[in-house]
Parts: C-alpha cells; structure tokens; sequence
C-alpha cells in the first residue's frame, strides 16, 4: 500500500510542476498599438516651450542619448537611456516601451527597412514600428543578459544583430 501511495504522489507531483512549467512562459511576440503607449510632450506637466530657459532641465530627451536616427520622411528618432523618443513637425513624442519584465528599456539601434518599418533594437528585444502598432519580438536565445547592441539590414531585407 505505502509503495502505491508513493508512486501515486510521484505522478502527481510530476503533473504539478509540468503544468506550473507551462503557465509562466511569456509570449514571443507581442503587437502594441502606438497610441497606447504615446506621451506628447507638451501635455506632460514638466513642459517648457522656451530651449533657452537654462535654470529649467525638465522633459529632456534623455540624461543619455545611445543612438540617433533619420528616417526616409526626415523625423528623428531617439534611442535613449530612458526609452524611445520621435521628434517631428508635431513635436516630441516619447513612447513607453517596456520589456517583457515590464522594465523600461534602454534602445541601443534603430534603423528603417526597404518599406518604411522602423526597427528598434533594446537590451532585452527588437521592436518594429508600422506607424500604427509596435511589434516587439522577445527571443530569449538570442537577447539574455541585455545582449542586443547593434543592428543592421542586408540589400536582401535580412536584419543582423550584434550582441554581447
């Protein structure tokens, strides 16, 4: 009886940590729509019009600008310490990009494919940007430890990442 009992309590000991194993796998693709996660400068509290006021430091960019790119359109984009930042004729937009533990993300590369998508690359993902939805793609192999520094998009469409 006691050997039933044991092998019985194995098997739903097993059952348990199987199932437990599948409820805390995150999603590899997950698509925000901009909106969502968009602040407008000027509606944060903080907002200066003047560039000139030098007692005034709130609503920077960013303390640390990682990497600046032009798109095809002549927006500029602004992969910073604190996240990602569009500066075009509307103005400053930041947007509020996390990573898959909820954590705000530091961009290290941005760059723009043949059809328009801007690409961001961060620490812990890639992001890809339509005009409308992020699509932020999570690959554990590829982006452990804060891996993902540097990209780049072949004649073919390829995208290439350096990591740590």
């Amino acid at each position: 009886m006691l050997k039933i009992k044991t092998i019985l309590f194995s098997l739903l000991l097993l059952l348990f940590i199987i199932s437990c194993k599948g409820q805390i796998k995150r999603p590899e693709i997950i698509k925000i729509h901009k909106d969502s996660i968009t602040l407008r400068a000027e509606l944060l509290p903080e907002y200066r019009n003047s560039v000139h006021d030098k007692e005034y430091q709130g609503n920077q960019i960013s303390g640390v600008i990682r990497t600046v790119f032009q798109d095809k359109k002549g927006d500029f984009w602004f992969g910073t310490q604190n996240g990602l930042c569009l500066y075009n004729k509307y103005g400053l937009v930041y947007f509020e990009l996390k990573d898959a533990n909820g954590q705000n993300i530091t961009v290290h590369a941005i760059i723009e494919d043949k059809i328009g998508n801007i690409w961001i690359g961060y620490g812990g993902g890639i992001a890809k940007y339509d005009g409308k939805y992020f699509t932020v793609y999570y690959q554990k192999e590829i982006l452990i430890n804060n891996g993902l520094w540097s990209m780049m998009m072949d004649k073919k469409g390829k995208l290439w990442i350096g990591t740590t």
